[in-house]
């Protein structure tokens, strides 16, 4: 085994990998809910902005399950 490091690489597992996907589903769950609460209360445009929270733990979720990739470690 070597201890050298590779660019972009990350030993994540599979577990890991899992772990990821569901903070990925989780925020999309979490970015479609509050996106409907701010439709069906009718709130002001401008607190749409939080849509941007969730969705931005999605995609970062989702990212990191694909490429196996630690963005903490990165």
């Amino acid at each position: 085994m070597t201890s050298e490091y590779i660019p972009g690489v990350c030993n994540i597992g599979p577990a890991e990998t899992a772990r990821r996907r569901r903070v990925g589903q989780a925020g999309a769950a979490a970015t479609v809910g509050l996106a409907a609460l701010l439709t069906i209360t009718r709130a002001p445009r401008l607190w749409r902005l939080l849509l941007a929270v969730p969705a931005t733990m999605s995609a970062v979720g989702f990212i990191q399950a694909a490429r196996h990739f630690c963005a903490a470690f990165g």
